[in-house]
């Protein structure tokens, strides 16, 4: 039985010891690429493979894949997941007992939790194509194995069901649009990025009940500055009012105080004309997430 570590160890490999880019320079030689049947041409710099889909006994068909530069990245990580997948799937069926398969899962999404912590803190600009194809691997896998393990931390990172979340997130979301919303909400100085951890974060706004949520998020700004920003996100949710914000019980202050309904809407309006230019710094970042997430 593969350990998994071991399972994992293509994604351990680009982001703990190599990174992104040395596996973008493994183009010319692929190995993976070359296991899937695909060859090489150097005269035209890209892996070509010929592949016969139908043969009516007089004239075969064959379809031509070419895979480029520019998209041997994308092509290379649904490889390595089908592969992942696969492996996955023949460790758990070849362990007899229920608590050893378990076990086995549990560590794989232990490991699955360590990853998506390294790619909340890795520069790439490849990083969101690395963090949708993890996630994906990782719903795939939840879905096989649901009967075996129905619930772990690290789920918070699916949001297949985003829709059905207590805030009603938008079905179109990407999962890594949550990421990027957390990163914007640290680098304004909204929230401490050393006290609220991203998946914290990515939770309480994803998952159907934030109230039972023993880790909240606490914000570090003044109450008005807050109040626009809640008002600034709240394209992005079916039901992200003060009423909920309220009853999730999830938002915290600086003073660790949660934040009621008549407060946000109180601190609204007693700021207006204060604070501007933190203000248009949460319009300009949030604006750029509308034009890349919101279709």
């Amino acid at each position: 039985m593969q350990s998994s570590n071991s399972v994992l160890s293509f994604y351990f490999d680009m982001l703990f010891v190599y990174d992104i880019q040395h596996v973008k320079d493994s183009f010319i030689g692929n190995s993976t690429l070359q296991a899937n049947g695909y060859s090489y041409l150097q005269d035209h710099n890209y892996y070509l493979k010929d592949e016969m889909v139908e043969d009516n006994g007089t004239m075969p068909v064959f379809v031509t894949e070419i895979i480029g530069k520019d998209d041997f990245l994308e092509r290379l990580i649904t490889f390595e997941n089908r592969s992942i997948y696969n492996l996955v799937e023949s460790s758990v069926a070849s362990l007899e007992e229920l608590e050893e398969k378990k076990e086995f899962l549990n560590s794989l999404y232990d490991d699955f939790k360590i990853l998506f912590r390294r790619v909340s803190n890795t520069i790439s600009d490849s990083i969101e194509l690395v963090e949708d194809s993890l996630t994906e691997l990782l719903r795939d896998l939840k879905e096989k194995n649901i009967n075996i393990i129905g619930s772990h931390a690290v789920f918070s990172n699916l949001h297949k069901d985003i829709g059905a979340s207590y805030f009603r997130c938008l079905e179109s979301l990407k999962p890594s649009f949550f990421g990027k919303l957390f990163e914007v909400t640290c680098s304004i100085g909204l929230i401490d990025e050393i006290e609220v951890y991203k998946e914290d974060f990515v939770e309480a706004f994803t998952c159907p009940k934030p109230q039972e949520l023993s880790t909240k998020v606490k914000f570090i700004v003044q109450a008005g500055v807050v109040a626009h920003y809640f008002e600034a996100i709240k394209p992005f949710f079916h039901n992200f009012t003060n009423s909920t914000m309220e009853l999730s019980d999830i938002f915290r202050n600086s003073s660790s105080k949660p934040y009621s309904a008549n407060g946000i809407q109180k601190s609204k309006s007693l700021s207006k004309g204060k604070h501007l230019e933190i203000k248009t710094t949460i319009d300009l970042q949030i604006n750029k997430l509308k034009k890349q997430f919101i279709k």
